[in-house]
């Protein structure tokens, strides 16, 4: 009830002040929250149900260590461009894919069919969204004629220098029968950013930025340049 009390003219109610909780003291709830350990023990069942779909491997027995080897051997023998360990390396670094990110985690489960590249790469080197845009400002014609020089250099950096001289040879063709086009003004830091980072790109992704990647001819030509380069047959 509250408390009438004279304070000047006025008459004034006083209340009682209820105590604040301190902030160190959480509320009590009405169910217990579980804890961390409870919660992670409770959430194995589904982990376990996630993952089902994989096979079980019977631990290694002594008397087994042969079969194990037999069966390695035959399954090397069956994987494609057994020289590299993935589809997608066969020409590692020049000619590979970009790298798996699955494999560098660790959890790449197509292993030998995957179509990315497993092999190490001390930097994987990429257009930006500018670099892009400044790209697609080109003309195709300025554009094969910005990336051949580059090109060129990367090829000497492979074990044969003349292994890609039938694709550069057929892009250069190209390049002479296209008409000359007028572009866009581009100031000339971007054309010197870009430019150096076609320097740093592999020979294949340089290739993908052509476009005249995908003409029947020279799409044959780069994948018998694979396919020398891996030392397949």
């Amino acid at each position: 009830m509250p408390i009438l009390k004279y304070s000047g003219t006025f008459i004034c109610v006083e209340e009682k002040r209820i105590e604040k909780r301190t902030k160190s003291l959480p509320p009590v709830l009405a169910r217990p929250s579980l804890s961390r350990t409870e919660m992670y023990v409770s959430s194995l069942e589904s982990h376990a149900d996630a993952l089902s779909f994989l096979p079980e491997k019977p631990p290694p027995t002594p008397n087994s260590t042969e079969g194990t080897a037999m069966e390695t051997g035959a399954t090397q023998n069956e994987m494609p461009h057994s020289a590299f360990p993935s589809a997608g390396s066969v020409g590692h670094p020049e000619l590979c894919r970009r790298p798996c990110i699955l494999f560098k985690h660790g959890a790449c489960h197509k292993g030998a069919n995957c179509e990315y590249c497993h092999c190490n790469h001390t930097e994987y080197v990429k257009l930006d969204k500018y670099q892009r845009e400044t790209l697609h400002a080109l003309s195709p014609a300025n554009v094969l004629g910005l990336v051949l020089p580059h090109l060129r250099k990367r090829a000497t950096k492979m074990d044969d220098p003349n292994a890609p001289e039938e694709v550069l040879g057929l892009m250069e063709q190209y390049l002479a029968s296209m008409p000359s086009e007028t572009n866009k003004w581009i100031p000339v830091w971007k054309l010197a950013k870009l430019n150096h980072t076609l320097s740093q790109m592999c020979f294949l992704r340089l290739v993908n930025l052509c476009p005249c990647r995908t003409l029947p001819h020279i799409q044959y030509a780069i994948e018998m340049l694979q396919q020398q380069y891996s030392g397949s047959e």
